[in-house]
């Protein structure tokens, strides 16, 4: 796993949704959840973005799994009236770390494919599918 420079943002579209910004570069674009565009990586096959909302008191983390345009899977954190700031990302050949909040720290991998994967029970976090994912996220501290 690698940092890497492809993605731009474009416009940001307001909806009853949320928020989202479409990310550019690479020849691909695709609308994703999030307003800022705070990392992105990739393992070769995915590219892996990391968006923050920007949203006073409420800060969210969307963690997108991007493949040739296309949002393969989703990864969302956010607490109640909790300021927070992506940070200390670290990469491995095989694993991202991070902190979100300050406070909490968190190991994510992706696999090559879909897996079958136990429903999250980490307060404040999602996915796009409640029983599978390309996402493996463990938390490391409180």
């Amino acid at each position: 796993m690698r940092a890497i420079d492809i993605y731009q943002t474009g416009p940001v579209r307001e909806g009853d949704d949320g928020t989202y910004v479409r990310l550019e570069g690479g020849g691909q674009s695709v609308d994703v959840p999030g307003r800022y565009l705070e990392a992105q990586f990739t393992d070769g096959t995915h590219d892996i973005a990391f968006l923050t909302h920007g949203i006073l008191h409420e800060e969210q983390l969307s963690i997108c799994l991007l493949s040739e345009g296309v949002l393969l899977d989703l990864l969302e954190m956010g607490w109640l009236f909790t300021q927070s700031a992506l940070e200390n990302i670290s990469v491995t050949e095989s694993r991202i770390s991070f902190c979100f909040p300050a406070s909490k720290a968190w190991r994510l991998s992706v696999s090559h494919h879909l897996n079958w994967r136990s429903p999250l029970w980490f307060a404040g976090v999602t996915r796009q599918r409640k029983f599978q994912s390309y996402f493996n996220l463990e938390k490391i501290r409180e």
